[in-house]
């Protein structure tokens, strides 16, 4: 569950995990060289996407891993509000497979049982494409954090980390606070910014 606000909790975890803003820089450096597009580093990029959920303030778990059922990812946006991440970073083709987008439904299902009917939740599936395959059927309000959103994405947590290391303002939580909605990375703006709509092959 998420414990604070996001702003507090992103300066509680980074302050509990850099000595400094040098420090905060190579470990940011660290989680966004794991976030690629690589058959062979799949697990490695479930885990960045979980450390940096942590890096922004959210509350994450891997709970395939973890329990053997849901989602690759979790990040907990708010009270009752989590989004359901499905990493296939190794991908190859043009489409997002039938198999991949029931896969996102059925972690919707899982993440309303676990949590409750009424949580709100924000399907979202890493991949290179937008498109499904005409056999399968997106979600609704489905997002897809594709190649070149990743890449923006990297850019923005990048100097968001940037602006804080200075002067090691990561300890400030009204620092904090600027910095995640300059840089459109508060719950609120995250997944309008970075993410397209899933699209259905016609």
């Amino acid at each position: 569950r998420a414990t604070a606000e996001q702003s507090q909790q992103a300066r509680d975890f980074l302050t509990s995990r850099y000595a400094n803003g040098t420090e905060l820089l190579l470990g940011i450096g660290a989680v966004l060289a794991d976030l690629v597009w690589d058959n062979d580093r799949t697990n490695a990029t479930e885990q960045a996407l979980a450390d940096l959920g942590e890096h922004l303030g959210f509350t994450t778990q891997r709970p395939e891993r973890d329990f053997g059922r849901g989602s690759d990812v979790l990040w907990v946006l708010g009270p009752s509000r989590y989004a359901v991440i499905e990493a296939k970073s190794g991908a190859t083709g043009e489409l997002i497979w039938k198999k991949d987008i029931d896969q996102l439904a059925g972690s919707i299902n899982w993440c309303l049982d676990e949590y409750g009917k009424n949580s709100q939740v924000v399907p979202l599936m890493m991949h290179p494409y937008v498109t499904v395959e005409r056999s399968g059927t997106p979600p609704p309000e489905a997002k897809i954090l594709t190649d070149t959103r990743l890449e923006e994405l990297k850019q923005a947590v990048t100097a968001f980390v940037t602006a804080l290391a200075s002067g090691n303002a990561f300890r400030d939580p009204a620092q904090v606070a600027a910095q995640l909605q300059d840089h459109k990375l508060t719950a609120a703006l995250f997944v309008g910014t970075f993410t397209y709509s899933a699209q259905r092959q016609r």
